[in-house]
């Protein structure tokens, strides 16, 4: 049996649709023991960019979600400054 190519197109997804993403590890690159606590260390990871170019096309909504600790701990605040 032939393997099928993994291709968005492939799903049913329509503008109706919205795209929970994680952010660090999935968008960013993760700083390993610690968090991004300033935007001068956010770094987003090689074909992000244009891998949102193509998802924003495909679902109505993107929301990019966290699961900040550091937060919850007063390390930062829930926006940059």
């Amino acid at each position: 049996m032939k393997k099928q190519k993994m291709n968005l197109k492939n799903f049913h997804f329509d503008k109706s649709w919205t795209l929970f993403l994680d952010r660090d590890g999935v968008l960013n690159k993760k700083i390993e023991n610690d968090y991004v606590r300033r935007w001068e260390q956010f770094e987003f990871l090689p074909g992000v960019i244009e891998a949102m170019k193509i998802l924003r096309e495909v679902f109505g909504k993107i929301i990019i979600l966290t699961n900040q600790r550091g937060i919850g701990r007063g390390f930062m605040t829930k926006f940059f400054k």
